[in-house]
Parts: C-alpha cells; sequence; structure tokens
C-alpha cells in the first residue's frame, strides 16, 4: 500500500526522535502482511488509491476497507484480520 510523500516525511521527523527506528516498525507491519498474506491481499484488492486519505490512521483505513467488505471473508479470517489490525494500530502508534 502506497502512503502520501508528505505523511512519510512527518514520520520520518518524528520517527528520528524515537528509540525504535521508523524501518523496523514498517518492517513489523510487512511481516504482518506476510504472515496472513493471502486475506490481506484480498484486503489490498478491495482498496482504492482515491479513498486514500493520509492524514487518517492507517489502521483504521485498513478496518474500513475490512468493514465494508466483511461478506466477502470467512469469520477465522475476520478474526485474523482484526488481530493483525489491533497489532498495525499500536505500531502506527508508535510511528506517528
Amino acid at each position: 500500500p502506497s502512503r502520501g510523500l508528505g505523511d512519510v516525511y512527518k514520520r520520518q521527523v518524528s520517527a528520528d526522535s524515537s528509540n525504535t527506528s521508523l524501518d523496523d516498525l514498517y518492517q513489523q507491519e510487512n511481516q504482518i502482511f506476510a504472515d496472513h498474506e493471502a486475506v490481506w491481499n484480498k484486503v489490498f484488492g478491495m482498496m482504492s488509491k482515491s479513498d486514500a486519505d493520509p492524514s487518517k490512521n492507517y489502521a483504521d483505513y485498513l478496518a474500513d476497507t475490512v468493514e465494508a467488505n466483511k461478506d466477502s471473508f470467512t469469520e477465522d479470517e475476520l478474526k485474523m484480520l482484526t488481530d493483525d489490525m489491533e497489532t498495525i494500530r499500536k505500531i502506527e502508534e508508535q510511528i506517528t
């Protein structure tokens, strides 16, 4: 998923002063997506770049996409996505 350059820049500025590097946090997020690649690819396929709001929390954007398409997922997939999104939300809080 692409993000706006302004958003990346803001994150970089705030991350420079934090103990955990931005790369480590993004790596943690990417690992979550990789661990459950098939179901996350389904989510990403449902996203529209025009819907993306760079000022909005990324975890909220993911949650909104899943919620809007929840009939497309099995119960197990929804539980996995919900758990992953909670983890992503915690990572995003460290990034911003």
